[in-house]
């Protein structure tokens, strides 16, 4: 049953990669020459982006990673840097507010106690 599973699953991924036009499922596509002699760096299919994330040559599980299919994605530091300046700021903001809403209830507290 789970092996139903798998091969169903697999075929709608190569589906979905096939239709996107993955350098993965463009490197499946082609046909391959399997003497030795002929195979060089030359021969491999150059990525379909410019995007050097997206090169072959990278191990398969920063390819799947960088896929616009996984929840997940690979950050550079600029991006990660960028990132948490966003949530600092917000923080900020946030602790901000309740400083306000602080000094206001103090400021209704202290005219209270006064009247």
């Amino acid at each position: 049953m789970f092996s139903l599973f798998g091969f169903a699953g697999q075929h709608i991924y190569n589906a979905l990669d096939v239709r996107q036009g993955s350098p993965i499922a463009l490197k499946d596509a082609r046909p391959r020459d399997v003497s030795p002699m002929t195979t060089t760096r030359s021969d491999q299919i150059p990525s379909a982006s410019t995007n050097p994330n997206e090169s072959l040559d990278q191990p398969i599980w920063r390819r799947v990673l960088n896929s616009q299919w996984s929840p997940m994605k690979v950050l550079s530091d600029e991006e990660y840097e960028k990132m948490l300046r966003q949530k600092l700021l917000r923080a900020d903001a946030e602790i901000a507010i309740l400083e306000d809403d602080i000094a206001e209830a103090k400021a209704k507290l202290d005219a209270d106690k006064r009247s």
